[in-house]
């Protein structure tokens, strides 16, 4: 049975490690490739003509953000437990789902909005004149996004079996407060034996000192003594008679 928990534990490790690791290929190869030029044009400028470079973060502003999110989930996932594992992995299945669809549709028509967002961004004053693009650029983005939306998918249906961050240092901090609550109890226990040892010690002594000391009553006379009691004297009104009479009761 222990052998079989800790083949489990391992497979689960080992799945959690593999999920990672595609979030995080998927998030690069992403962010890469949406930082590429995806397309090239020339458009007339005031005085000269001008080269404008048009990028897949341009044309998908969604790219670079789901990705940085995703990279972000890499440390968020073995952070939080079964519910918050859940809702990382629905989020970034959305995110990625999201981004995937707006990638496919872009390069659907790579040249005519790359051409349509240089002439709304004002980088010309005219129209553009030739328009080279590079829809290789395409693949390693909607490629990235398919890898976020499978990695958030299982994080979300499998995330609650693998092991979590924290749980080494939470069974250390237990351990911690038991330990000193151990402690706590241990001193307890000694100082309370410790005290009846001192009790019983000064009791001992007491017998012992009333074993070898003599009838205190012939000292003071009168027939009137002092008795030595647990932690006493002796008796106040049998010292105030000897005082009376003249005698030295410490005699």
């Amino acid at each position: 049975m222990t052998d079989l928990a800790a083949r489990h534990r391992r497979a689960a490790r080992r799945e959690c490690l593999a999920t990672l690791g595609a979030l995080v290929l998927g998030s690069g190869t992403g962010l890469w490739g949406a930082t590429r030029t995806w397309a090239t044009a020339e458009v007339p400028a005031t005085l000269m003509r001008t080269t404008v470079e048009v990028t897949g973060s341009d044309l998908v502003p969604l790219a670079s953000a789901v990705c940085l999110v995703g990279l972000a989930a890499v440390v968020l996932v073995p952070a939080v437990r079964r519910m918050g594992r859940r809702i990382v992995g629905a989020v970034l299945a959305l995110l990625g789902s999201v981004l995937l669809v707006n990638v496919l549709v872009v390069a659907a028509d790579v040249d005519g909005r790359a051409a349509r967002w240089i002439e709304r961004g004002g980088e010309g004053s005219g129209p553009v004149d030739t328009l080279s693009t590079s829809p290789g650029w395409v693949v390693p983005t909607a490629a990235g996004a398919a890898l976020m939306v499978a990695a958030g998918v299982l994080v979300a249906l499998r995330g609650h079996r693998w092991p979590a961050m924290g749980r080494r240092y939470e069974r250390t901090g237990r351990t911690g407060r038991t330990g000193r609550a151990g402690r706590t109890d241990q001193m307890d226990r000694m100082d309370r034996t410790d005290q009846a040892g001192r009790a019983d010690g000064s009791g001992n002594a007491d017998r012992a000192d009333h074993a070898s000391h003599p009838d205190r009553r012939a000292q003071l006379g009168g027939g009137q003594a002092v008795t030595e009691g647990d932690g006493e004297a002796g008796s106040s009104a049998a010292v105030w008679d000897a005082l009376d009479r003249g005698d030295d009761p410490t005699a």
